[in-house]
């Protein structure tokens, strides 16, 4: 009787690995996926291998920020984009679209750039902005506007108009004290 205990636990042993073999690494094998990627440096083009962002537009089109300019990717190559008077942007740290399909561009140290696919226009703390080293910057599709954040406060782009955040509101100790 108990070799035929020892039968048993010894079958029901091998069925629940079995059964688990079935469950968990079978499926695995027969639906694993295997995605193609590519490297790109700046041999292929990139102005810089220090990306500081990537954003898709509304066209598919990729745009890449990086410390030594911004570039554009169809897929096939790379595109350096330069502002009206030949000039690139340098620093993009972060990129946005707006609803009619302008792009902005939050650079760390030349302010904000918008550009509608032809001309560029730089919007800086001459201008209204709260600093010129913009760390992020998003477009608002409830408000129509676009804000940019920097480590001096917070700046609102609305048509032709900048609203900034008082000064205090960037002073880390200020913030703290708010806070608590």
């Amino acid at each position: 009787m108990d070799k035929e205990l020892l039968r048993h636990k010894i079958k029901k042993q091998i069925l629940r690995w079995l059964l688990l073999l079935v469950i968990f690494i079978i499926p695995k094998i027969q639906f694993a996926q295997t995605y193609s990627t590519r490297n790109y440096t700046v041999y292929d083009g990139l102005p810089s291998s220090a990306i500081r962002c990537i954003y898709k537009d509304s066209r598919g089109l990729l745009w890449i920020g990086n410390d030594a300019g911004l570039c554009t990717f169809d897929g096939k190559a790379f595109q350096i984009v330069k502002t009206t008077q030949g000039k690139t942007i340098n620093q993009v740290w972060s990129i946005t679209e707006d609803d009619q399909g302008n792009m902005w561009f939050g650079s760390h140290g030349e302010g904000v750039y918008k550009y509608d696919g032809n001309h560029s226009e730089r919007i800086t703390k001459k201008n209204g902005l709260a600093d010129d080293y913009v760390r992020v910057i998003t477009y608002s599709k409830n408000f129509q506007c676009v804000v940019a954040g920097s480590y001096k406060g917070i700046s609102i782009i609305k048509n032709d108009t900048i609203i900034t955040s008082p000064e205090w509101m960037g002073k880390k100790e200020k913030c703290i004290v708010l806070l608590e």
